[in-house]
């Protein structure tokens, strides 16, 4: 085995400052079947292509020797383009993605890392498990049992390589990472080919004619399914780290689906509306309306909900956004307050969904006469919105009639399906300015129930008792033509084009005082704004030369401004 000197690049070289207290350090790493192996690190800004090691001998041993000045320093491995950590190292650190960069410590002795020499400095410092905040969160997996698993999105930059899934039953590949809450998209990369999670909670278009798999991280304690994973419940539960930050005493885990009451009483009086908006229905203000049927003041819904955590608030007459006091925990909700954290568990009553049962789950599920549920867009031509429970019914018929005429009926078309709900819609014509009653008939197993402005019933009502919607009671909302027919681009003017280098950032405002310079060692982990020159170096979007971390470059500008966008409406036109 031989050990190849390796120079670094002159900007490296001047970025270490090296002077004739600089340390020889070997690196040594046995990958026996490789092609390439690179490293990696913090004195070389994490090129994965800048410094080759090298195995002459092809022993399987791969070595490059370089100078370090005396300081800590993270690196990693780059095996045929698969970061790798040292196995040697005896000091790792949190990478962000779930893993560890490998830590040397260089104090003046020349050092040998690697197989045949030591673990490259100082034992591991106290770390934490996970970033302050974050829940873990489990992945699970159907694939067999030979297969190469990763987890991909946008936690990991959609790296098809960093998240390796272990096998966790026969048939099954798991992977649990800490999440800090937020909404997360995801896929698993079975064999180099992309598959979406059928077991997910909510979907996103992947922008190429499929979906991404969603899953809604909230603060709380225990590991949470990313999907709802029952028919996977001989896997093993992890165990979890994570500190709970609540007092309550809460239930036992569960699994499957679970009756859910939420309540509110508004400590004003004169409150015409209250709604619940949540993780559970993508924080959409009007999806979940609360009753107060015995009038007693306080307003109340029932969801069902899996087994999981969600945040929520309640919000009275559309604008006030109300966080209760009694929530099982708290998150911040990213404009210096808080959201509230229910977890659904063992405190809650079970309940089973199956499409073809025949039992239809209602609780929660209201009408009221918006443009929510019907919108007249063109002169007697209306668009028809539902939603049921995912995975608890056949589907929903439509009856209608407008006034003075006969009954129809049409069957509406599944749509979204979201944390919670599936979401139904259809088209429908009648005679202009004249009012329409109607009403949704959700089928499943040969059983029917029918949605009434007081609630369901099991037999068809008489069309009194329908919905009704007039121009009177919701007067129409006009998509105009050029609107409905257009193309909508949407542009993020900082990156799209610089039209005027005159006004480019030049950070002199106070705000920007004390942000905008390196410390000595040339890497910061938290804000560093600065200006990119080459318009076209984008190589820190994907991961930054001067943080630690692995994260991409958050702080940076590039120039791009309204006067670019003028210059390039030519290219736009031409897009069609």
């Amino acid at each position: 085995m031989k050990s190849l000197r390796t120079p670094l690049f002159l900007f490296a070289l001047l970025a270490l400052a090296s002077s004739a207290w600089a340390t020889e350090v070997t690196f040594q790493f046995r990958a026996e079947n490789a092609q390439q192996v690179y490293l990696a690190g913090e004195f070389n800004g994490w090129s994965d292509s800048a410094l080759a090691l090298t195995d002459e001998d092809g022993d399987g041993v791969w070595v490059a020797t370089l100078d370090l000045d005396a300081g800590s320093y993270q690196y990693k491995f780059v095996v045929d383009g698969n970061w790798m950590p040292d196995p040697s190292a005896t000091a790792t650190a949190d990478d962000g993605f779930g893993g560890e960069n490998s830590i040397v410590q260089v104090s003046g002795d020349a050092l040998v890392i690697g197989p045949d020499g030591s673990g490259g400095g100082a034992p591991s410092p106290p770390r934490e498990t996970a970033p302050a905040g974050a829940r873990e969160v489990r992945f699970l997996c159907k694939a067999d049992d030979g297969a190469t698993v990763h987890l991909a999105g946008d936690f990991n930059q959609w790296s098809d390589s960093a998240q390796k899934m272990e096998k966790a039953a026969d048939g099954v590949f798991q992977a649990v990472l800490p999440l800090t809450p937020g909404r997360y998209q995801y896929k698993f990369v079975i064999g180099g080919s992309w598959k979406e999670d059928p077991h997910a909670r909510a979907f996103q278009d992947d922008g190429f004619g499929g979906q991404n798999s969603v899953v809604e991280v909230a603060a709380g304690d225990g590991i949470l399914d990313a999907g709802n994973y029952a028919d996977m419940a001989d896997v093993p539960e992890p165990t979890t780290s994570a500190p709970s930050t609540s007092d309550k005493e809460l239930g036992d885990p569960v699994s499957g689906n679970r009756s859910v009451s939420f309540s509110y009483q508004p400590v004003i009086s004169g409150v015409k509306d209250v709604f619940l908006a949540g993780t559970f229905n993508d924080w959409n203000v009007g999806a979940t309306p609360m009753s107060d049927a015995d009038g007693d003041g306080t307003y109340e819904t029932t969801l069902l909900l899996a087994a999981g955590t969600y945040q929520y608030k309640f919000v009275v007459d559309g604008s006030t956004w109300i966080t209760p006091d009694d929530a099982d925990d708290f998150a911040d909700d990213g404009f210096g307050g808080q959201n509230a954290v229910i977890v659904v568990d063992s405190r809650f009553d079970g309940i089973e969904t199956e499409v073809g049962d025949g039992d239809i789950f209602t609780d929660g599920i209201e009408f009221t006469v918006d443009y929510s549920t019907i919108n007249e867009v063109r002169d007697g031509e209306f668009i028809v919105q539902a939603h049921a429970y995912r995975d608890d019914i056949e589907g929903i018929t439509l009856h209608w009639q407008e006034e003075g005429g006969t009954a129809q009926s049409k069957p509406m078309r599944a749509g979204d399906r979201a944390t919670v709900h599936t979401s139904y819609r259809t088209t429908i014509r009648t005679t202009p300015g004249k009012p329409v009653h109607f009403t949704f008939q959700y089928r499943d197993g040969g059983e029917s129930l029918f949605a009434t402005a007081s609630g369901f019933v099991e037999q068809q009502p008489d069309v009194a008792q329908w919905l009704t919607v007039s121009r009177e009671i919701l007067p129409p909302f006009r998509i105009p033509e050029w609107a409905q027919k257009g193309v909508y681009y949407q542009i993020f003017p900082e990156r799209f084009a610089n039209g005027s280098p005159e006004n480019d950032q030049d950070f002199s405002e106070p705000y920007y005082d004390e942000r905008k310079t390196l410390p000595a060692s040339g890497k910061l982990n938290g804000e560093y704004f600065h200006f990119v020159e080459d318009w076209n170096d984008v190589g820190g979007l994907i991961r930054s030369p001067y943080r630690t971390d692995g994260k991409p470059d958050y702080y940076s500008f590039y120039g791009g401004d309204i006067a670019g966008i003028r210059q390039k409406l030519d290219y736009l036109n031409d897009l069609g």
